[in-house]
């Protein structure tokens, strides 16, 4: 049986990927808060579980330039792919 501290978090070690997306939703988010929230988490478990180097922590204000919608990471080749509306790579 799990506990309702148990439902509240999300194991993030069930998961082979990890993304954020804002489409389709009900809620209306505050972008820039949503995005240093989800990149500041992300990146803390990275370091403290994955034992990541600290240096992958950036200042998003500085490179708010390199966050664009519809980015894959291809984890294997390196490659990074631009998805179009229709999934069709750009």
């Amino acid at each position: 049986m799990t506990t309702a501290s148990e439902k509240d978090c999300v194991n993030f070690t069930n998961y082979d990927v990890l993304g954020f997306d804002m489409d389709y939703t009900l809620a209306r988010y505050k972008l820039v808060p949503f995005f240093k929230l989800a990149y500041h988490y992300a990146c803390e478990y990275l370091v403290k579980v994955k034992k990541y180097d600290a240096s992958i922590f950036h200042d998003l204000e500085k490179e708010r330039d390199l966050i664009y919608k519809g980015l894959l990471l291809d984890f294997e080749t390196g490659h990074i792919l631009k998805l179009g509306h229709d999934g069709v790579i750009l």
